[in-house]
């Protein structure tokens, strides 16, 4: 009975912090684009470095957008 308890014990504390771990490794949004800017869900959209976030190109699908990154941006 006191290992059931001990297993538990550690299940529990374990479940608990793999959230809390997680959030470390979240990317970084830092793009200076507001959320109108942004693409819908389900779609991408190309940014290219060093242009403003109100010049980026449209939303399209995401193969289309990854096919056609340039060198110098990020899908």
């Amino acid at each position: 009975m006191k290992y059931r308890l001990h297993t538990w014990a550690l299940c529990a504390a374990a479940g608990l912090a793999l959230p809390l771990g997680a959030q470390g490794f979240a990317p970084k949004r830092d793009d200076g684009a507001t959320k109108e800017q942004r693409p819908p869900q389900g779609m991408c959209r190309i940014w290219i470095d060093g242009v403003p976030a109100s010049r980026q190109p449209a939303p399209t699908d995401c193969p289309t957008a990854i096919r056609n990154r340039p060198p110098n941006a990020r899908v």
